[in-house]
């Protein structure tokens, strides 16, 4: 789910995430920006190598990206295992 979010991120237009009624809770209700406000703007724009204006976003893209990229990295590579262990359980299964 989040690999989708990412792929999504990276090829949907940063000016339509611009525009439009704010998707935090928060800002609609306050009028004030919350910690995480921005920051799908903000992934959106370091996924299109725009990293001043990601910044400029939200300045927590500093420890949000890295930290989405290695969640990003242990689901893969959990995925991957599931899917190597099964197989590997099914080959053992029709030797048997």
């Amino acid at each position: 789910m989040i690999t989708g979010l990412a792929l999504f991120l990276a090829f949907y237009p940063l000016e339509s995430l611009e525009r439009g009624r704010s998707l935090c809770i928060i800002k609609n209700i306050s009028g004030y920006n919350c910690p995480g406000c921005g920051t799908t703007r903000a992934v959106s724009a370091v996924l299109k190598g725009k990293f001043a204006a990601a910044y400029s976003y939200n300045p927590f893209i500093i420890i949000i990206f890295p930290l989405l990229s290695w969640l990003i990295f242990r689901e893969l590579a959990n995925s991957i295992h599931t899917i190597w262990r099964w197989s590997a359980e099914k080959r053992r299964a029709r030797h048997t």
